[in-house]
């Protein structure tokens, strides 16, 4: 699963941009797969099976990441936000934008020193005091270089393993191409059964950071009898987070979404919330159960489209959500996807 979520992570892939992570993913799965289609948004919906139970499986391949905004004469870039980026994170990065020929253009994000502060300039940084330097001498060289207006960056980061950890990753937009390497290993490895009985659609989603968008429309356009969402939740298990705020931790396996944004977003019914459970203890497999009090997942759109589609919320825990250095276990993700499977079997939205 490393080497899998390591091409997923470090691919490029912001909101409304996942080409690459796209063409990675229908790479990997061409050859699983009965037909294999995109749709006006760009999402990916690949078709395995022919049975009468018809199952949707989601995750999101965009990541978050930053726009150009404006071109100074300098040659400095000033940049907005695709996506929840807590500014603070950004200072000191290196980035990498494709500009409109989908050349790589390096650079760094910066901003005003501490050195050169007044007293009362030392606040919490906003996207607007971030400039992004390519090292482009003015901004006529900046445009020689074909950057543009509207190109797209991201954070020049690299998945690896921590310390000496068999098991934890760290890197940049795990948030949620750790979704999209579940589905992929799924579909590789489809129980033979299933083909017969079910007919499956893994959907690759789009723009999921700017307003569950890709969940909306690929949904929409498809008949199926239940969905499951596999997204990531912020862990809270690490120092500054109390336990009644957060209490999921890394490496302890699977989590269900009970609830998220306190209601906001998916509610998951009682009856599914419960035969989940029962399905998992008998299984053996560790779950947590995550009442959340912020964010929202695909599972969001999905459970509310057309006349209502019985959805469960499958997330692995991750740390730094959101960074360049989100945190996750391997581990935990092979749980996941045994919960999927076992929640398939036991026909988990059936009611």
């Amino acid at each position: 699963m490393y080497d899998l979520l390591k091409k997923l992570s470090e691919s490029f892939g912001p909101s409304g941009y996942e080409k690459e992570v796209r063409d990675v993913i229908k790479n990997e799965i061409k050859d699983y797969v009965e037909e294999i289609k995109e749709d006006v948004l760009g999402n990916l919906i690949a078709k395995v099976g022919n049975g009468k139970k018809k199952v949707l499986v989601e995750a999101h391949m965009d990541e978050i990441a930053l726009m150009v905004k404006h071109i100074d004469d300098k040659g400095f870039i000033s940049v907005v936000s695709l996506g929840g980026w807590d500014a603070r994170v950004l200072l000191g990065q290196k980035v990498v934008l494709r500009n409109y020929k989908n050349e790589k253009i390096y650079g760094v994000a910066g901003s005003k020193p501490v050195h050169l502060m007044e007293k009362n300039e030392e606040k919490e940084i906003k996207i607007k005091d971030i400039f992004i330097d390519v090292g482009a001498k003015d901004k006529k060289e900046v445009e020689k270089w074909n950057i543009k207006v509207g190109d797209v960056l991201v954070i020049d980061a690299h998945l690896t393993y921590l310390g000496k950890s068999e098991d934890l990753v760290s890197g940049k937009a795990l948030d949620n191409r750790i979704g999209c390497a579940i589905l992929i290993d799924l579909i590789k490895n489809l129980p033979n059964e299933f083909k017969d009985n079910y007919t499956f659609y893994f959907v690759f989603t789009t723009q999921e950071e700017l307003g569950l968008k890709g969940a909306r429309t690929s949904a929409f356009d498809l008949d199926v009898d239940c969905a499951i969402s596999v997204d990531t939740s912020p862990a809270g298990d690490t120092p500054g987070i109390e336990e009644k705020i957060a209490d999921i931790k890394v490496g302890k396996g699977v989590v269900i979404d009970v609830v998220q944004a306190e209601g906001y977003g998916l509610v998951m019914r009682r009856e599914i919330l419960d035969k989940a459970i029962d399905v998992l203890e008998k299984a053996k497999i560790p779950y947590q159960l995550e009442v959340g009090s912020g964010g929202v997942s695909n599972a969001a759109i999905l459970y509310i489209t057309k006349k209502g589609i019985p959805t469960v919320g499958i997330s692995v825990a991750t740390r730094n959500l959101h960074t360049p250095v989100e945190v996750a276990s391997l581990k935990d993700m092979e749980l996941a996807k045994k919960a999927i499977i076992e929640l398939i079997k036991a026909d988990v939205c059936k009611l």
